[in-house]
Formats: structure tokens, sequence, C-alpha cells
């Protein structure tokens, strides 16, 4: 299963390299292509740690940890942290991983086995089979 980051304007750092473009895709055996152009990071097998600074709209199927500086729409993670510095705008899903949001959650938050801490209003949905939830106000709804 290949995974796709969708990025606009923003630049982004897999583990202490950084690299321009819109399009990152990790392929299922661990590759990461930018924009096309494979990018080699080391051992392909190791937990990836990837920064977009600015917003990204789509990740799909990410491994390791994901650090947004800025909003995300989109994103689905198999397992890491999740932290988000501005606004969930979209859906996020993790089967196992926290969520931090350092906005706030306009679309939905659902983690398998994670906390969610939302420094922002939970306008959205947010939920967590194993987990606790805490945000500054809630006008949405949670469940756990």
């Amino acid at each position: 299963m290949n995974k796709l980051i969708k990025l606009f304007m923003a630049i982004f750092r897999i583990d202490s390299n950084k690299y321009e473009g819109k399009v990152v895709n990790i392929s299922g055996d661990g590759e990461i292509y930018i924009d096309g152009e494979q990018v080699h990071v080391g051992d392909s097998k190791r937990v990836v740690n990837i920064t977009v600074e600015g917003d990204v709209e789509l990740v799909q199927g990410a491994f390791g940890n994901l650090n947004v500086t800025g909003n995300s729409g989109r994103i689905t993670s198999a397992s890491g942290d999740i932290e988000v510095g501005g606004d969930i705008r979209g859906d996020v899903q993790s089967a196992s991983g926290d969520i931090e949001v350092g906005g706030n959650i306009e679309g939905s938050v659902k983690t398998a086995s994670g906390d969610v801490d939302v420094k922002g209003d939970i306008a959205g949905l947010v939920s967590t089979k194993s987990g606790d939830i805490d945000a500054k106000t809630i006008s949405g709804g949670i469940s756990m």
C-alpha cells in the first residue's frame, strides 16, 4: 500500500533532511518519493519522522511521527503520534498514537489507542477507544 502526502506550498523535513515539493509518496516497503523522484534517507525499514512546515491537505497511510506546523485536512496514520500546530479542518484517523492539536478541530478525530489533546475548541467530533480527551472548550461531540 502506498502512502501519499499532498502538500500545498510547504517545506517538509524527513528526519534531519529538508526537502521542497508538493507530493510525497511513501511506498509499502518504505521507499520515499518527492514529486516522483526517489529520496534516499537510509534504512527504509525504520520509523520515519516527518515535519511539514505549512499546511497539508492529505496524508494517507503514514507511519512514524507526523508534525504539521500549519493546518491539516485529512490524515490517516497506521501508527505514530500526530501533532498539528493549527486547526484540523478534515478528518484525522490513527490506529495507534496520540494526537495533539494547537488550534481547533473543525472536522473529526478518531484514534483507537491514544490520547487527544486540543488547545482550542472541539467543534467537530472526537473519539478514542483507549485514551483521554482534553480540550479548552467542547461545542461539538466526544466519544470514549
